[in-house]
């Protein structure tokens, strides 16, 4: 698929992204004993981008022949040139940055592809067999677990040429108690890697975890209400740095005018406080979010969004970043 969009790209004339992907998602759910719910969804297409007269055009299709994507290609570049004289505020040539070129696959794909369903179906059954029957107080037990296999081919007209492989597993189970109340727990990982990566702890250990903590939950008192200094676990700390900085100091998000606009350089949190992105976790190997390549063929990098506490960058598209007049760093 590579070469074919290379061709494309070459034939093209002027700026062109195009960026075949195909999702294959499996899922499968057990309640009480019982498959409640599999399925297997596959979803393949090419998308394609078009720069010309400072205004972007776009085009997809699902079909990835040559003749259907070059059809794309002139698609998107006739929407480009139709709204090219209503755009105000043209986008200059995009910035280099560092393009990505050759394959790049995280661990776990292919031997987690190849991993028979019947043994992940397996695992399912029995950590909700394990969640239910471990104590007589839980009502009823779910275990569920997916993966997400993603293939892209991203290539661009200026350089960008890449096959990108990455494989994300998930797995929950959550228990219901009753005791003094009623009272839900949910144990889940996901990673980016094989079947090892998301079961460094068993589903056994997951299902007893998940049961002993509604049983206790269901036991315990109500917290009460009102403001207190809290110690937050780094799972929370990621979730609310993700959902309140991360989506802020979009740069997209910042030119529509959010918090972090106009505010580089200036203190925006505790100087404790540092913040990186990265297409790879420094600290938890095969996190979820793992990427190496960003959908726009840029190699992902660390970048220093804020620096004890001082407001350093925001995270950048092409686009974007020509407009701030930064390099793009494969945010």
């Amino acid at each position: 698929m590579r070469d074919q969009l290379e061709r494309l790209a070459s034939e093209a004339g002027g700026f062109v992204e195009l960026r075949y992907h195909r999702k294959e998602t499996r899922r499968f759910e057990v309640e009480k004993g019982r498959v409640e719910n599999a399925a297997i969804q596959q979803r393949a297409g090419v998308s394609v981008r078009v720069l010309e007269g400072g205004t972007w055009g776009f085009a997809a299709t699902s079909d990835p022949s040559q003749a259907a994507v070059a059809k794309a290609i002139d698609t998107a570049r006739a929407a480009a040139r139709a709204s090219a004289s209503y755009r105000r505020n043209k986008i200059p040539a995009l910035p280099p940055g560092q393009p990505a070129k050759g394959k790049f696959e995280e661990p776990g794909y292919s031997e987690l592809y190849d991993k028979p369903l019947e043994a992940k179906i397996d695992v399912v059954l029995l950590a909700e067999r394990e969640a239910r029957e471990s104590s007589s107080q839980v009502e009823t037990a779910r275990a569920a677990y997916a993966e997400i296999f993603e293939e892209k081919s991203i290539v661009t007209s200026d350089g960008a040429s890449a096959d990108v492989r990455i494989v994300r597993p998930e797995f929950r189970v959550n228990a219901v108690a009753n005791g003094v109340h009623r009272a839900t727990y949910s144990e889940m990982i996901g990673v980016t890697g094989g079947w090892d990566c998301i079961f460094g702890r068993s589903p056994q250990e997951m299902a007893e975890k998940a049961s002993r903590s509604a049983v206790e939950l269901a036991a315990a008192e109500y917290a009460p209400g009102g403001r207190f200094k809290v110690i937050l676990a780094p799972s929370i700390v990621g979730l609310l740095v993700h959902e309140a900085i991360g989506h802020t100091v979009e740069a997209d998000f910042v030119l529509a005018g959010s918090a972090a606009a106009d505010r580089i350089g200036q203190r925006v949190g505790s100087e404790l406080v540092t913040l990186c992105d990265s297409g790879h976790s420094e600290h938890l190997p095969n996190a979820g979010g793992t990427i190496p390549v960003d959908d726009e063929g840029m190699l992902t990098q660390r970048t220093v969004i804020i620096e004890n506490g001082l407001l350093r960058s925001y995270l950048h598209n092409r686009e974007t970043a020509a407009h701030f007049g930064v390099a793009p760093t494969g945010n």
